[in-house]
Parts: C-alpha cells; structure tokens; sequence
C-alpha cells in the first residue's frame, strides 16, 4: 500500500518535468478594458416652445417655423437606428379655475430635420404629429458614415386663440414621445 503523499509527489514530478521539457518561455499578458457605454437614446430641450403674453380677446397668435419661441428638441441616437415619434398636446390650454370660459384653443404643428444639422430651413412636417424615421438620412449618411451617433432635430410651432377669458396662467403638456425600434 502506497503512502497518500507519494502520489502527491509523482503528480508534481510530472508536472514539473512538463514544465521543463516546454521549449518556449511562458508569459503572462494582462489587458486593461475600460469600457464607457453610453444610453441608446437621448431627447433634449434645446429650447421649449413659449407663447408670448397676450391680452385678453387678441385672437389668433402664431409661433412660425424659424421664430425664436419655437420649440426645438434634439434626439440623439446611433445613425442608423430608426425611431417612432409622437407628438401629443391638448385641445385647451386651461385655468386652474376649471370654468369652461378659462380655456385657450391651442394647435401644435411639428417638423423634423434627419441631415445631420439644426437647421429649420431643412425641416419636413410630421404628418398628423407623428412619423417614423431614421435618425440620420440615408443620403447624408453615406457622406458621414464615420459617425455613430447622430442627431435628429424636431421643432415645434403653433396658434393658439385667445378670446374672452380671465386673467391668469394658463397651462398644457405637450408630449414628445419617441421609441426606438
């Protein structure tokens, strides 16, 4: 009967004569991978849409494309991704009041620009507020294909009508939905 610790023994000499019978010498290597992952999709406010004030019964107000209160948004997201966008606002901007007269008709127009550039002289309607599009142009994207990420503008414009309401603040949400598929 063998002793436990000469098997122990027969297993390093094995070991060691392998060791010693490779040619090559061995090295280690080492890499150092710092990894920075940034999200998928990002929506700002580059500038939010602002009525000006208005004086009760003024009738139509109109903020146009390229007018300085106009809102812009960018969406930056990899070049060749596809979104979905939605934009969604109230019928009334309302009163905290509640009466029916405290109301403001309110009408939101939107446009998109996927060249790369903020630029409203470029931009195109979202037809019924909503579209889906590629981030960059496929056009400029050949142009610019070493970019990964790119940003698509949408800009907001619209009327609201003011009538014979009360004094005070009045309020809405205009949503920018966006989904990336």
């Amino acid at each position: 009967m063998t002793k436990p610790y000469t098997h122990i023994f027969k297993l390093v000499s094995i070991y060691a004569i392998l060791f010693i019978m490779c040619n090559g010498t061995v090295k280690g290597q080492f890499v150092n991978v710092d990894l920075d992952i940034e999200p998928e999709l990002k929506t700002v406010v580059i500038n939010p849409i602002e009525f000006p004030e208005v004086v009760i019964n003024s009738g139509l107000i109109t903020i146009g494309l390229g007018e300085p209160t106009m809102g812009v948004f960018g969406i930056t997201a990899f070049s060749t991704q596809t979104v979905n966008i939605r934009v969604s606002y109230p019928e009334y901007l309302t009163k905290d009041s509640g009466e029916e007269k405290d109301r403001i008709p309110i009408e939101i127009n939107s446009y998109y620009n996927n060249r790369g550039n903020n630029d409203y002289r470029r931009a195109l309607p979202l037809q019924n507020n909503t579209a889906v599009i590629s981030v960059l142009d496929a056009d400029v994207y050949d142009e610019r294909s070493s970019n990964y990420w790119e940003t698509l503008f949408i800009y907001l414009t619209g009327s609201i009508n003011v009538g014979n309401i009360s004094e005070g603040n009045y309020y809405g949400d205009i949503e920018l939905v966006v989904e990336y598929q």
